[in-house]
């Protein structure tokens, strides 16, 4: 990302932050209209989930210039995600209802330009979080096929 877009970003999340619990909502009304199957997923309180994702996009965006730093921790939030069921098709989903959310609560400051910088940032963290996916996936699998510790025997 161009030094400009991570400014615009920054800019657009301190216009954002204040009506962060609204965005926040909104995002999964319009997450669980899109994607009913998803709806199962979320067993806890709405009103903590909602509160982790505020926290999470607030620790991504204030942070947008140290995302080499972050990148194991969004790893590991895309192996958590998938132990919870999170499938590889519900990204898109995810990303286009956060991308109308934010769009919604910034009315006239959201523009083209905005639109693009958000969403390169959002892509690059879902394939992030799809790295962290896959990785658990092929070390869940590894472990399955081959439990405990391998002993060479000779032949």
């Amino acid at each position: 990302m161009t030094d400009q877009a991570i400014q615009r970003i920054l800019t657009s999340y301190d216009q954002l932050a204040p009506h962060i619990d609204g965005m926040v909502a909104d995002f999964y009304t319009r997450l669980f209209k899109a994607c009913p199957e998803a709806r199962p997923l979320f067993k806890h309180d709405m009103t903590s989930q909602r509160g982790h994702l505020a926290a999470t996009l607030a620790l991504l965006i204030r942070n947008i210039q140290y995302q080499d730093l972050l990148e194991e921790a969004v790893m590991d939030l895309g192996a958590h995600h998938v132990k919870v069921g999170v499938r590889p098709e519900y990204y898109p989903i995810v990303r286009d209802a956060l991308l109308a959310s934010i769009a919604h609560a910034l009315g006239p400051a959201w523009t083209p330009t905005l639109h693009q910088d958000w969403t390169t940032l959002l892509e690059h963290i879902i394939a992030i979080m799809l790295k962290g996916a896959t990785h658990y996936s092929l070390h869940a699998a590894q472990s399955a096929t081959h439990p405990g510790p391998q002993i060479s025997r000779p032949f």
